[in-house]
């Protein structure tokens, strides 16, 4: 999988964009190849990044099953394809 080249004007913008059935529970493959439910991989990255990074693992659980604000997560997550 190559996501190392994935190109960040092609990530939806927003959950809520047209584009997003094809970044996650998509039936069939996008059109510009990239692999199906990319999005389920790549948050699942930002998470891993985000829970190795704590020292209380406990406290770093509860902040990913209540995340508020994804952007706030994702810098904190200090993930970098």
């Amino acid at each position: 999988m190559a996501v190392a080249a994935l190109n960040a004007s092609k990530v939806p913008s927003s959950p809520r964009t047209r584009d997003s059935p094809t970044w996650i529970a998509n039936k069939k493959p996008p059109q510009d190849g990239r692999p199906r439910d990319l999005g389920y991989y790549v948050g699942y990255r930002i998470t891993k990044s985000y829970y190795d990074r704590a020292s209380d693992k406990a406290a770093a659980m509860r902040a990913i099953l209540s995340v508020k604000d994804p952007k706030v997560f994702l810098a904190f997550s200090g993930y970098s394809p």
